[in-house]
């Protein structure tokens, strides 16, 4: 089995479930849904030692069915084992550390689909490409960067933030992590895609990353809507209906005819310097200034409201 891991990363709603069922489509390559829970056993690694007692093993499992961290749909439940093929997946690999306890999980789940490659889709992993880099020396990291007043817009939708200026800084964020990391892993380790480049020249883009991971291009990849109903954990279709149906290049920049120009101001409040780093375009509006003076007297009565109790117990 590979030694040399896939990991998508990205902002949340970024392309990086559409990168994954394309992927998935590959003869040797098998990606693991949102997984989440790696952050979580990380922080219990002393518990499990080096895996070479049926106890460690088991407690393991059981952080991994059970913490409060994780939700059935992206844990254990996602490597598609039964609980003895991983056990013994699991007694196979020791004497490990974490790493390669893992690892063994990752690859019982490829090795069952008759795959030699593992990898992993978890948006939030962005946040923790430097400790899984090190996790995993042969690791690569695949990031996938998607226009941000596009990727607010989804996100406000999906509710994964209140509102765009949220939104927008989120983007920020995590995309600037990403990049940052990228350069400290090299050329070698860490591959920047667009989403838009990815929607209008979907072929090119995916031989260009199948070069770059070493695997051959397969047409398959294509197909990934003929499959994704399976794919996707049931619990998530409504955020993924675009899952089931081919490319359509028309969804790149789909802000530019919808988006309102408050929600754009908004999002570029947050993100505008890095859209503009990044070679996007970046229309430089702003909340009108009734808007901004109503936000700015909310924030100043918030803060009144938060500090009140400290000033009276000082006044006391």
């Amino acid at each position: 089995m590979s030694s040399n891991p896939i990991f998508i990363v990205g902002c949340d709603r970024s392309g990086t479930t559409l990168l994954r069922l394309m992927l998935i489509q590959h003869s040797q390559v098998a990606i693991l849904r949102e997984s989440n829970f790696l952050s979580v056993v990380r922080d219990r690694r002393d518990d499990y030692g080096r895996f070479d007692t049926a106890w460690a093993r088991h407690a393991f499992i059981r952080d991994l069915q059970w913490s409060q961290a994780t939700s059935k749909t992206i844990s254990f439940d996602s490597f598609e084992l039964e609980v003895d093929e991983a056990l013994a997946a699991l007694e196979a690999a020791a004497p490990c550390e974490l790493p390669g306890a893992i690892a063994a999980l990752y690859n019982a789940h490829a090795a069952k689909q008759g795959k030699t490659i593992w990898g992993d889709k978890t948006p939030a992993y962005i946040l923790e490409m430097e400790w899984l880099a090190e996790a995993f020396p042969g690791a690569r990291f695949v990031h996938i960067i998607r226009d941000a007043r596009d990727t607010a817009h989804s996100i406000v939708k999906a509710r994964f933030q209140a509102n765009y200026r949220k939104a927008g800084e989120m983007w920020a964020t995590r995309v600037a992590a990403g990049i940052a990391a990228g350069k400290k892993l090299g050329p070698e380790r860490y591959y920047e895609m667009r989403y838009e480049g990815l929607l209008q020249s979907t072929e090119d883009e995916l031989r260009r990353m199948s070069e770059w991971l070493g695997i051959e291009y397969e047409s398959g990849m294509l197909e990934y809507y003929t499959t994704s109903d399976k794919n996707i954990a049931k619990e998530h279709t409504q955020l993924f209906e675009l899952a089931s149906k081919p490319v359509d290049a028309s969804r790149a920049f789909a802000w530019r005819g919808s988006m309102p120009r408050l929600q754009v101001a908004d999002v570029e409040e947050n993100a505008g310097p890095l859209l503009a780093e990044l070679g996007y375009e970046v229309r430089g509006a702003k909340a009108p200034w009734v808007v901004r003076a109503s936000r700015g007297i909310s924030r100043a009565a918030f803060s009144f409201v938060k500090t009140r109790p400290r000033m009276r117990s000082m006044l006391r």
